[in-house]
């Protein structure tokens, strides 16, 4: 991920090739960023076993919908963006048209 400027501002590593769990290089800080699959599909960034972020797919009265959660009072923008990037290409694949993603969004 890369500020305005290009420069690095937070760098994802594989943990193991064939893992769920990565290594985020953050502000001088490193975290987790491991996807969880149970029972729907969530993006969360951890710091030792706090989450500090959490980005995910949940099912309210039949509806897909957008679940954020965090452990947290403040979270950085970038942290956010950096989920809902992850997060996107699922909601996008997961809804049956654009409308339904508007509404998610909101």
């Amino acid at each position: 991920m890369r500020d305005a400027h290009n420069l690095p501002v937070a760098r994802i590593k594989a943990e193991k090739w064939y893992s769920s769990s990565y290594r985020l290089e953050y502000q001088g800080q490193t975290y987790r960023l491991v996807l969880h699959n149970k029972p729907h599909l969530e993006w969360a960034i951890l710091d030792q076993d706090r989450t500090l972020l959490a980005y995910g797919l949940s099912v309210e009265k039949n509806r897909n919908t957008v679940q954020i959660r965090s452990d947290v009072t403040a979270v950085d923008p970038e942290l956010d963006a950096l989920l809902w990037y992850q997060l996107l290409p699922t909601v996008m694949e997961d809804t049956a048209d654009s409308f339904t993603f508007l509404l998610l969004t909101t």
